[in-house]
């Protein structure tokens, strides 16, 4: 007898260990960048750089930054996920951040149920296909006492055996999810941020579109 598991929804998350360093550096950028930042339909009560990705300057401004905060955690993540018996390899040939952006919150904001990978699920480069596989999520600054994102598998879309309801994961009840913490989840898994309640929490997004072998 045996187990296949079938790819299932998941959050990974890692405390970065040189994130002082890194927030020092990203909030002067941010500040000097301030420009880029306008009021967003994705966030009530804050101002982001969504509107044309105006976050992708941070790639070319900041690559030790990005290697080690998004690229070697997506490294670890898939060497946890294809350490798991029965679970059917992820072998990915290349990867890149096709749109990225910062987001601000000020006391109150909310950020409403979404998902990453609706609009642009792939896209052709040197032809070949790249997915929108995975989203991440770093904190680069908050002083709330607890992170509000909170992750819904809806019901519809869910593979729960034992009850049919959405699944939430509340990352407020994880102590180690905080500033200087990066989530990476598959871009389809939907999330929300519940309710700010001190203001200036910043966090960096995007998306990672990858191919395969």
């Amino acid at each position: 007898m045996g187990v296949f598991y079938f790819p299932t929804d998941f959050v990974y998350w890692k405390n970065i260990d040189e994130h002082n360093n890194f927030k020092k550096e990203l909030l002067n950028q941010i500040e000097n960048n301030k420009q880029m930042f306008s009021e967003t339909p994705y966030i009530d009560k804050g101002e982001g750089t969504v509107q044309n990705s105006l976050g992708l300057w941070i790639i070319e401004n900041n690559p030790t930054i990005m290697k080690t905060v998004v690229w070697n955690s997506l490294d670890a993540l898939l060497k946890e996920l294809n350490s798991r018996p029965n679970h059917k390899p992820i072998n990915i040939k290349s990867s890149f951040i096709s749109n990225c952006w910062f987001l601000k919150y000020n006391s109150g904001a909310t950020t409403s149920l979404h998902c990453h990978n609706d609009d642009n699920p792939s896209i052709v480069k040197n032809n070949k296909i790249y997915k929108c596989v995975f989203s991440f999520i770093y904190i680069i600054n908050d002083d709330n006492e607890k992170n509000q994102t909170e992750f819904i598998q809806p019901t519809m879309s869910g593979t729960n055996v034992s009850e049919r309801c959405d699944v939430r994961f509340k990352t407020s009840e994880i102590e180690d999810i905080k500033e200087g913490t990066i989530m990476i989840f598959p871009s389809s898994l939907y999330h929300q941020v519940n309710v700010m309640s001190k203001p200036n929490r910043v966090i960096f997004s995007g998306n990672i579109y990858s191919t395969f072998e």
